[in-house]
């Protein structure tokens, strides 16, 4: 990428917070004529498409445009000091002590060094970034090494090496666990929950190597961590949704022994959470899942995460944790706060997944409220503006969103095409199981033939018996409803009530309440 195209993409890529801080910033250099280059921050800022003739229009009178590669040099540059600045956090604090005893020990100050030694191995092992640690030990090693000058050196030195051995053995137990983790999520992510046992038996060859018995109690944190919540992981994937449950509770019980670990390790502590609130939703036990939200929610307000995929993902969570328990008007305040980050930041290509979830849930719900035009609008979306590989699983169950909503919409000209080119998408896919093939047979096979009320309501009551066995019988088949709730669905043409009033009254069922004018919360 070019300097102009970098510079263009960070700008939009900060928050209001982090704009606010630069500009601030600047204004203590004034004197020296630096924060001139704020002009050039402001009107890059301005622009949709980074046009630089027309950069070089507005701001023909100040000096720095007769060069203006530099000036752009410098003000990436100068933006990225700033948010280093801005956003203090342990990791930097030891670098800049780090950084102090290179410059001290260079100019034959050892003896200074030892205080920020201290300081920065003190929060080395606090926060177990053992990498870090290393460093301060290899510093420690040369300071040794200068002054030795007797068998207690020796000794000393002997123990610092020993100490540098222990550490990369727990950075490789760390390592390990970590890299099944990642790749069980990204298999989770990219493919979404097993449909078969094929599907199981390729989920275990990733976690089998390496993850035969627990870490070592008495172990580091984050090698515990990420065994925990690669089991979590891995249980909720192949819809074992007790253990995973388990997993996740344990993972949170260590959280709690380990609360100054949050901090610095944001993405794994929300996808407990996450994991957690899942199941809960999936059980039914919304009088836990609210406690989950809740933590969520505070969690999110105490340590504001910056990072774009992370905030989407929790609001993505929140949203589907609504839609699902049939709370569609609580789904629909928190999309519209989806919608209003979406309108503040800069989405980049990594952010993509959390948006196609997002939009895809939002033709869920909008066909759970009635509002088919709208449903139609999101699932184009999802079916015409990503990768169709991004998430294939969400790609093929889009399909069968656009027929049951070109269903409700009365066009039935164009089912017959939607229900054959759905069918040869998914054989080929190999996505095409019971719960799909027993909806799109009906919708191909029975409907044109259906005259009168009372033959529309026995075959829907037919199709919606079939449905229930296969879900009951075969838990891969249950997840169909993990995407859309297609027995809610039937039941609200079967009992001629909106999609909304059957699920919010299994929702008011589920949580003990007896009136649909119960409160939302």
């Amino acid at each position: 990428m070019t300097i102009s195209e970098n510079i263009f993409e960070l700008i939009k890529a900060l928050s209001p917070s982090e704009k606010g801080y630069i500009k601030k910033l600047s204004s203590f250099h004034a004197r020296t004529g630096r924060n001139q280059y704020i002009r050039l921050f402001d009107a890059i800022e301005k622009q949709e498409v980074y046009d630089e003739k027309e950069l070089a229009r507005k701001l023909k009178e100040e000096p720095f445009t007769k060069n203006f590669s530099v000036a752009k040099n410098y003000l990436y540059n100068y933006i990225l000091k700033g948010l280093e600045s801005y956003h203090k956090n342990v990791r930097a604090e030891i670098r800049g002590y780090l950084n102090q005893i290179e410059i001290l020990e260079n100019k034959n100050l050892g003896s200074h060094c030892e205080k920020l030694l201290e300081k920065a191995r003190r929060l080395a092992i606090k926060y177990e970034l053992y990498e870090m640690l290393e460093e301060v030990i290899e510093w420690e090693i040369i300071l040794m090494s200068k002054k030795s000058s007797g068998e207690k050196d020796n000794k000393n030195l002997i123990a610092a090496y020993a100490e540098l051995f222990e550490i990369r053995q727990k950075q490789g137990d760390t390592l390990r666990y970590k890299k099944i983790y990642s790749l069980v999520h990204s298999r989770m992510s990219h493919r979404g929950q097993v449909r078969t046992q094929e599907e199981t038996k390729e989920f275990q060859e990733l976690i089998e190597p390496g993850m035969d018995g627990a870490p070592d109690p008495g172990g580091n944190f984050k090698a515990k961590l990420f065994w925990l919540l690669t089991n979590s992981d891995y249980y909720l994937n192949v819809n074992d949704f007790e253990k995973s449950y388990q997993y996740s509770i344990s993972s949170l019980r260590l959280w709690d022994e380990n609360k100054h670990m949050i901090k610095t390790n944001l993405f794994p502590f929300f996808g407990c959470l996450i994991n957690k609130g899942t199941c809960e939703l999936k059980f039914r036990n919304y009088s836990e899942l609210d406690k989950t939200l809740s933590k969520i929610n505070e969690y999110s307000v105490r340590f504001q995460p910056e990072n774009n995929y992370l905030r989407l993902s929790l609001l993505n969570f929140k949203f589907y944790a609504s839609i699902f328990s049939g709370q569609q008007d609580k789904a629909l305040e928190v999309a519209t706060e989806i919608e209003k980050h979406l309108t503040v930041v800069r989405v980049q290509p990594e952010d993509n997944k959390a948006r196609q979830l997002f939009h895809f849930g939002m033709s869920c719900l909008y066909i759970g409220i009635g509002d088919y035009k709208s449903a139609n609008k999101y699932v184009n979306i999802v079916l015409n503006e990503y990768d169709s590989d991004l998430r294939g699983d969400l790609f093929c169950f889009a399909h069968i969103l656009s027929i049951i909503i070109h269903y409700e919409l009365g066009n039935r000209e164009l089912l017959e095409y939607r229900v054959k080119s759905t069918y040869r998408l998914l054989l080929k896919r190999r996505k095409l199981y019971k719960v799909e093939s027993l909806l799109l047979h009906f919708i191909k096979d029975t409907i044109s033939d259906i005259s009168t009320e009372e033959e529309q309501h026995r075959a829907f009551q037919a199709l919606r018996d079939k449905m229930v066995e296969a879900t009951v019988s075969n838990p891969f088949e249950e997840v169909a409803l993990d995407y859309f709730d297609f027995v809610s669905w039937l039941e609200s043409k079967i009992e001629n009530k909106s999609f909304r009033e059957i699920t919010r009254r299994k929702f008011l069922k589920a949580t003990g309440k007896n009136s649909l004018t119960a409160s939302n919360a």
